[in-house]
């Protein structure tokens, strides 16, 4: 790689989409709905689990029994469902891209415990074509959709 190359590939800003769970997790308050602390849950018809990675993998994997090996990007609480999901923005096609969606369908395909799933894409997986991200998630019979539906679909559990 060379000395040259390893100083410019740190220095480097990090790719967009690599910073876009911390970015959803201030999306989510932008839907009207509480960011709630554990205990205080209960409260709301419809509420966002408030906290880091290691406060929403615990409650993930105790309290809903998900058995999961990292944090979700939320856990919402609808009356007395969870629901728990992966949000990503796919900027494009291939490489690392179809790693990040094959990282939302996993989620997705895991059905240990209490939550229901679903993966929050956005970007190019929408667009109409035959691209294999399209392919993959065309066929999926499991809730995947864009974050601008996530309210409607909250409100739909209710």
């Amino acid at each position: 790689m060379g000395a040259d190359n390893m100083i410019k590939a740190i220095i480097q800003p990090k790719e967009f989409n690599r910073q876009m769970g911390t970015l959803f997790r201030r999306w989510i308050s932008t839907l009207g709905y509480p960011l709630s602390m554990v205990e205080e849950l209960g409260v709301y018809e419809i509420a966002f689990l408030k906290g880091g990675d290691e406060t929403l993998l615990r409650f993930a994997n105790e309290k809903l029994k998900c058995n999961l090996d990292k944090a979700p990007d939320f856990i919402a609480k609808v009356k007395q469902k969870y629901v728990i999901g992966e949000a990503k923005f796919l900027t494009d096609y291939g490489g690392h891209q179809y790693a990040q969606l094959q990282d939302a369908l996993r989620l997705l395909n895991q059905h240990e415990g209490e939550a229901l799933r679903v993966a929050i894409l956005d970007g190019v997986v929408w667009i109409k074509n035959s691209a294999k991200m399209h392919r993959t998630v065309s066929v999926l019979n499991k809730p995947a959709f864009t974050a601008l539906l996530l309210k409607e679909f909250l409100l739909s559990l209710s």
